[in-house]
């Protein structure tokens, strides 16, 4: 992920947003209930950035026709002590789902963590 990828970032995630407003039984996890703005998003994507430059996060997104379809993350444990866990995050938006697009994303950040 990079500063051009943050406007393409912040429709990925209001668009989950709507798409877990428009069905309340969904069991989506977005982590909030109200769109982002432009600021939100920003403030996010620099913190992903920083993770990143650190070593300790790896972030992947996929495209379809320049739209941000999925967005996945490992990122590593805070303290000296969890250096070794991690955490995996990962989210497809609802008509990419069942396409594989997950279980390459999983892949592909599973082979860049271990680089």
């Amino acid at each position: 992920m990079s500063w051009d990828d943050l406007d393409k970032l912040l429709a990925f995630i209001n668009g989950l947003v709507d798409e877990k407003q428009g069905d309340r039984l969904s069991e989506l996890f977005t982590g909030f209930e109200d769109r982002l703005t432009r600021d939100e998003e920003a403030n996010w994507l620099a913190s992903r950035i920083v993770q990143a430059e650190n070593g300790d996060s790896v972030n992947v997104v996929a495209e379809v026709d320049g739209r941000i379809v999925a967005n996945g993350q490992i990122t590593r444990g805070h303290y000296h002590e969890s250096r070794h866990h991690g955490e995996l995050g990962l989210t497809v938006i609802g008509a990419y789902r069942g396409m594989g697009i997950g279980r390459e994303i999983v892949k592909t950040l599973l082979y860049r963590q271990a680089e």
